[in-house]
């Protein structure tokens, strides 16, 4: 039993080397592909237009996350009130989260209306298919 086990041990070794390898590569590109923060602290001192869509691109990525990470917990909401009898649609809480964003926007110095209405659109849709 012990001369089987050193005859397969290189070809164990080779696999379970393989895989950690796997492994880490995996880790690697999900943080890698994770790893959308942009920072625009130094954003005057770039005058590369192709980098500056890449933080575009980054940005645009992170903002579709942020749409599916809210569908998902919406989901999860609207299920819960389905099981408790609660009214699903809520007209006061969806006032006070656009009025939230209002102040959001407010204090980044953007559009209040464009961005209300923006956030609207996303409130009101409806992302996931099935």
């Amino acid at each position: 039993m012990t001369s089987e086990i050193n005859d397969y041990f290189p070809i164990i070794l080779i696999v379970l080397s393989s895989i950690s390898l796997i492994l880490i590569l995996m880790c690697f590109l999900k943080r890698k592909d994770m790893d959308d923060n942009v920072d625009i602290s130094d954003i005057e001192d770039i005058d590369d237009i192709d980098q500056l869509r890449d933080m575009i691109d980054k940005v645009d990525r992170n903002i579709v996350r942020n749409i599916h990470k809210r569908s998902i917990i919406v989901k999860r909401i609207w299920q819960l009130k389905g099981e408790k009898g609660i009214p699903r649609y809520d007209s006061k809480r969806e006032n006070q989260i656009l009025k939230n964003v209002k102040s959001y926007a407010k204090e980044l110095d953007l559009n209040e209306d464009k961005v209300v209405n923006l956030h609207a659109a996303i409130i009101g849709g409806h992302f996931h298919k099935k």
